[in-house]
This record gives structure tokens, C-alpha cells and sequence, in this order.
């Protein structure tokens, strides 16, 4: 008698879920980069997987990726309330309800595999006190304002 289980396969991070969002876009690239946890404490994000060459192309974000105030304005079910809303209001004002309807609506929204990756408002990190001394900074080629 033969016996097969079936296994369960983890689900990917809503960060490994981001990155192949991204990766599936005309002109991205996904160089040698991978997603980590801080080692400040203050999150997850990109990482260097290997040492890099000068002019080494790390990662490219198509523009389809990004969310900006065009992105909401020509939306085409908000873009005529959020333009009202901006000239109203302020920029600000018209992106944060583009955001709202995109989290709201999640099943409508291409944009979810980005911000399921966004932390809960309820919980806002303390970056005060995960600070980059500015001599450490200094030493990691950081620029200094």
C-alpha cells in the first residue's frame, strides 16, 4: 500500500509577495537585493545579498509600481473627486484618499501587494530611538545633512 500526505506549502510573506509583484512587471529588476529584517530593529526591508560592483543596478521599481498623486487623480473611479479634493485640500489630502479606497477595496486594488507590506497605523515604529549615531552613518557612506 502506498500512502501520500499532502503537505502544505507556507504562504510567501506579504514582502516575498511584494517583490514578485514587482519582479512581474515589464522593466523591473530585481538585482542582488532580498528582504530582511532590520538589524536596527525598525522593520523589514531590502538587503544587500552579495558585495556589489560600482554602478551595479540593485533594483528597478516600474513606474506601473508606483502610486503618486497622477496615479489617484487619473484613477479612473476617484480621479475627478481626489483632483476636487486636492485643489480643496493639498496633495497629501487627495493621495491619502487614493490610499483609503485602495485598502478598503483590496480585491479591486492592484496596488495591495504593496501595501500589505505597510505597518498597522496602530502600531507606528519608533525610529527616534533606532537613530544612526552620525559617525556611524559617516562610516556607512550615509549622507550627512
Amino acid at each position: 500500500m502506498l500512502v501520500l500526505f499532502a503537505t502544505a506549502q507556507a504562504a510567501p510573506s506579504p514582502h516575498e509577495a511584494l517583490l514578485g509583484w514587482v519582479s512581474s512587471m515589464p522593466g523591473a529588476v530585481l538585482g542582488p537585493v532580498k528582504v530582511s529584517t532590520s538589524t536596527l530593529g525598525i522593520g523589514i526591508g531590502l538587503v544587500l545579498s552579495r558585495a556589489v560592483e560600482e554602478n551595479e543596478v540593485l533594483f528597478v521599481v516600474p513606474a506601473p509600481a508606483i502610486i503618486t498623486l497622477q496615479t489617484a487623480t487619473e484613477d479612473p473611479v476617484l480621479g475627478a473627486q481626489l483632483s476636487k479634493l486636492r485643489a480643496q485640500e493639498t496633495d497629501r489630502a487627495a493621495l491619502a484618499g487614493f490610499l483609503a479606497h485602495q485598502i478598503l477595496n483590496p480585491d479591486d486594488s492592484r496596488y495591495m501587494p504593496y501595501l500589505a507590506t505597510l505597518p498597522p497605523v496602530s502600531a507606528p515604529p519608533d525610529l527616534a530611538s533606532h537613530a544612526i549615531p552620525r559617525h556611524a552613518a559617516a562610516s556607512r557612506g550615509t549622507p550627512q545633512p
